[in-house]
């Protein structure tokens, strides 16, 4: 019963010592069910984060430019038994052209040569490929055509692949034929590829430089009823000659008063250096 050093410590008997209530008891939750409106407008964008790096790249893009050659509109005649034929791989000419082929090579005989019967009338329209106005042309060389076939001068395909197919001329006198005096001034010769045939206006596409219509024929007869038998004279007077191609105009006009007496002719521009514009043997 001392309370100094070494005294005995007696604890407490169970039954008195201070009792410890039990931890409580966690029951779960159930879960939270959140239920989030269905939007009825798309979400914004979403924005590139800051620190994104966007790198252009450059894109090659083909721009196909307009031909820019101008379009040119006139007649064109042919001497044929028919009105009916295609303008396609012939050669043709303005009247003056024409009329010196008919007073030079058709009415030397009666009747006349090569069963002709008519002079023949187109509406051509043309348009010149763009390279070929690029070396300063509207009209390639004049080809000559002989029952489709292209006899040059040179090689017809080579120089088609170099321009397009292209409509030919040549003012009469000058190369490739006739290279001599022929007493109709102004008188011009075409070729007329049927792979630059097309409809409608032509773009000047290789294989779209020209386009026509039929526009009536006038027969040789009836020059001839309507003008003597002495219409073809004085082959080689110009004022004859002229005179010629006013009658046959006239002739057109009385048949066909609708459609316009006359076109203007194109200006024949095909030149030599130009075109063969690389020269050395066989060049052609």
């Amino acid at each position: 019963d001392g309370d100094g050093g070494g005294g005995v410590v007696v604890e407490p008997s169970t039954s008195e010592r201070p009792r410890v209530p039990p931890p409580p008891v966690v029951l779960p939750l159930p879960p939270v069910v959140v239920v989030v409106p269905t939007a009825t407008t798309s979400p914004p964008p979403t924005a590139a984060p800051a620190s994104t790096t966007v790198t252009s790249r450059t894109v090659t893009t083909t721009v196909t430019t307009a031909n820019t050659a101008p379009l040119y509109t006139f007649y064109v005649y042919r001497v044929q038994t028919s009105e009916t034929s295609s303008l396609g791989n012939v050669n043709g000419g303005n009247l003056g052209g024409i009329l010196w082929y008919v007073q030079h090579d058709v009415v030397t005989e009666d009747p006349p040569r090569f069963g002709i019967t008519d002079i023949v009338r187109y509406r051509v329209q043309t348009r010149a490929p763009q390279r070929l106005y690029n070396a300063g042309m509207n009209f390639g060389v004049r080809f000559a055509w002989n029952r489709d076939t292209c006899t040059g001068p040179g090689n017809c395909d080579k120089r088609f692949r170099e321009y397009g197919y292209f409509v030919g001329c040549n003012n009469l006198g000058s190369f490739p034929y006739p290279q001599f005096e022929t007493y109709f001034p102004g008188g011009a010769w075409y070729s007329l590829p049927h792979h630059g045939l097309c409809s409608g206006v032509p773009t000047g596409a290789d294989d779209c430089t020209y386009s026509f219509t039929a526009a009536g024929s006038v027969a040789l007869a009836d020059l001839k009823a309507q003008y003597g038998a002495d219409f073809w004279g004085k082959p080689t007077e110009a004022a004859a000659n002229l005179a010629k191609e006013a009658k046959v105009q006239e002739a057109f006009l009385r048949k066909y008063p609708d459609v316009p007496e006359s076109l203007p002719d194109p200006a024949c521009d095909f030149n030599y250096d130009k075109f063969y514009s690389v020269q050395g043997p066989d060049f052609r």
